[in-house]
């Protein structure tokens, strides 16, 4: 046969129904019950029978309830055991957390010394390297220290011959061996200034650079 036992917390209005296969109920198992269908645990839950005189408070959990009963739930701080329960719970997450991080530790030391290691195998191949100019060890052709300045330098292709001015800290090297440098086309910036109001002086627009002979 089915039987109903109705319940309510303090802070509700409407009751609750549950139904179980007898004519009573232990005390522990309507706590079980209840604790599943609120999501609380068990030893937070203290019933308090409505039907009885005073409102007893249900402590026994091998009491019997009958059936049609009325109850209230209140709830209570947690008992030793559920606080154990917690802190069990929290002692993992605080494992798993350590290890968490010992892991991201040990992965950081792992990337640098792979870093390092790197690092070390470029120099120790800068130091292997041979220059095909002077045959020695350490730097390349464009690093080495014979190559004069001139070699090291191209000749201007494409470039009139009188937008470049002679200059020995230039850094075009010209046909007849010396060096040189763009020039700068004043008599163009001198017309745009005009044309903007603001003409060259004739300081401004006198020109020191000796281009070169066509």
């Amino acid at each position: 046969m089915t039987s109903t036992v109705r319940f309510r917390f303090q802070s509700e209005v409407a009751y609750r129904t549950l139904c179980f296969n007898d004519y009573f109920i232990s005390v522990g198992e309507l706590k079980r019950i209840i604790a599943e269908r609120t999501g609380l645990h068990p030893d937070e839950l203290v019933l308090i029978n409505n039907d009885a005189p005073g409102g007893g408070a249900l402590v026994d959990d091998d009491a019997m309830v009958g059936r049609n009963a009325t109850l209230t739930v209140r709830r209570c701080a947690a008992t030793s055991s559920s606080t154990a329960v917690a802190s069990a719970a929290a002692a993992a997450r605080m494992m798993e957390m350590r290890q968490e991080e010992r892991r991201l530790l040990e992965l950081a030391t792992t990337e640098r010394m792979t870093m390092h290691e790197n690092k070390k195998f470029i120099q120790k191949r800068k130091q292997e390297r041979v220059c095909h100019a002077c045959k020695q060890a350490g730097h390349n052709f464009y690093d080495c220290p014979l190559q004069s300045a001139s070699k090291r330098m191209k000749a201007p292709s494409g470039i009139p011959s009188t937008k470049i001015q002679r200059n020995p800290d230039g850094s075009l090297y010209l046909p007849d061996g010396t060096l040189g440098a763009l020039t700068s086309n004043t008599k163009a910036f001198a017309r745009l200034a005009e044309m903007l109001g603001t003409p060259l002086s004739d300081d401004e627009f006198s020109q020191d650079a000796v281009p070169v002979d066509e």
